[in-house]
């Protein structure tokens, strides 16, 4: 296996807003190029519940978008972590 200087590959949301066969093509060769380089994946821009659901079934190993939360400062991120975990 080979290594590289980095942890995670991310997966633009331009992927994950154009939901096709094409885009799923794209992603899933991103996971085999995580997996080669021993890394994570983090799909961005999840927005809306199907597309978590659509992205766990493929694989990524992290999601984040306005699904989960809006971008907030540190503060509200404490009380929002807090308040939901």
């Amino acid at each position: 296996m080979r290594t590289a200087p980095f942890n995670f590959i991310k997966i633009d949301r331009s992927f994950i807003q154009n939901s096709s066969e094409e885009s799923d093509t794209i992603t899933r060769a991103t996971f085999l190029m995580a997996r080669e380089f021993g890394c994570k994946t983090i799909a961005a821009g999840i927005e809306a519940e199907q597309q978590r659901q659509h992205l766990f079934q493929l694989g990524t190993d992290y999601l984040q978008g306005f699904y989960f939360a809006r971008p907030m400062n540190a503060n509200d991120l404490i009380s929002w972590y807090n308040e939901n975990y």
